[in-house]
């Protein structure tokens, strides 16, 4: 009886961990949008709270993702954080588009 119950007990925690997703998708684009931050030389001096602010919203997304939170809580943190990393990427565009417009009309940075 003990055999037959570890025997069950074993195979209930194999299916249970081959129902455990090793990878959301939704997660790994926040990931890239952050990595693409990271590309970007000037991205910590043009926008530094923004990729702060991006950087910090993907450490809670994966935080909640290794705590095995709900799904629809990791997919919502890994939201805000790509939707971040898009805002310091405009931001990044903005300042880096306006400093060479002045330094076209004779300014320094």
């Amino acid at each position: 009886m003990r055999a037959v119950l570890r025997s069950t007990a074993l195979a209930a925690a194999l299916f249970g961990c081959a129902l455990v997703p090793t990878t959301n998708p939704r997660l790994e684009e926040a990931k890239a949008a952050i990595d693409g931050l990271s590309a970007i030389p000037e991205s910590r001096r043009l926008a530094p709270r923004e990729v702060e602010q991006a950087t910090e919203a993907l450490r809670r997304a994966v935080e909640a993702w290794d705590s095995l939170q709900d799904a629809a809580l990791v997919d919502h943190l890994a939201y805000l954080a790509k939707q971040r990393a898009a805002i310091a990427r405009a931001t990044i565009q903005r300042i880096g588009a306006a400093q060479e417009d002045s330094t076209r009309a004779g300014f320094p940075k």
